[in-house]
């Protein structure tokens, strides 16, 4: 797998600018490989904008055919959601119907489990490592 282009040099991320002071909102959006992601302030950028690469185990990949990519966020679930966004199927193979991570799936953070598996509200680092994969059990 090649390295990640650092973020301050990837070109497929822009940041726009802030709306104008006239506006009520102080509502930016944040453009990451043609996805948007409302921000409700500018302290909020740092926050939000978190890169991390996401990929999965071989064995995923086969069942949901889907490609590791970038993902954007200020915490795993929202990493993933962004992620579920343009891959619906990995979805219901990762989480269970009220969006706990699966008996038999672990995500990884940075090379260690997720600590928070019902609401994935682990902070993103940037430059973070998120992995999937199928846990095996039985003898």
């Amino acid at each position: 797998m090649p390295a990640p282009i650092p973020r301050e040099q990837d070109p497929s991320i822009r940041i726009a600018h802030e709306l104008s002071a006239k506006e009520s909102s102080s509502e930016m959006l944040v453009q990451a490989k043609g996805e948007s992601a409302a921000l409700t302030s500018p302290g909020d950028v740092g926050d939000r904008c978190r890169m991390a690469s996401l990929s999965m185990s071989q064995h995923i990949q086969t069942h949901v055919d889907v490609e590791p990519g970038e993902v954007t966020g200020a915490t795993v679930r929202e990493a993933l959601e962004g992620f579920f966004a343009t891959n619906p199927r990995l979805r219901s193979y990762l989480l269970d119907d009220r969006g706990a991570v699966r008996k038999h799936v672990v995500v990884f953070l940075d090379g260690e489990s997720v600590r928070d598996r019902q609401n994935l509200s682990d902070p993103l680092p940037a430059a973070g490592e998120i992995f999937l994969m199928q846990a095996l059990s039985g003898g």
